[in-house]
């Protein structure tokens, strides 16, 4: 969530513990995630594991059926490596099933604000 914070300011309370953690590597990045419109199979809920090569890459943090895109969306935190968009990940339901989903930018909906500037 880099974008929520400037760190150009001239200063701010946390702008120091900000800058040591930006000087680390980074574990899990906050991605997108969809289903293919149609999807009519089991989806998986938040904290649903997203494995990769037999190993846990990630979780699910939130899905949900998106009316307006006709398919289910959700954010999943990921390794980097699996984070960019067009990335299909495997995601381990609680029944041990699994399913596919892939990864993809955000925000899903008018990501260009075209709907907000022809509302104006």
């Amino acid at each position: 969530m880099g974008w929520a914070v400037k760190m150009t300011k001239p200063f701010f309370i946390g702008q120091r513990s900000l800058a040591a953690i930006a000087k680390k590597p980074q574990k899990q990045q906050l991605a997108g995630i969809t289903f293919p419109v149609g999807y009519s199979g089991a989806v998986p809920l938040e904290c649903n594991l997203v494995i990769d090569g037999g190993d846990i890459a990630g979780r699910v943090t939130s899905i949900a059926f998106s009316p307006s895109l006709e398919r289910y969306i959700g954010l999943a935190f990921l390794r980097p490596d699996l984070a960019a968009s067009g990335t299909t990940v495997s995601i381990r339901l609680t029944d041990g099933a699994m399913v596919q989903a892939e990864v993809s930018a955000t925000p899903f909906y008018d990501p260009d604000n075209l709907k907000q500037k022809e509302a104006a």
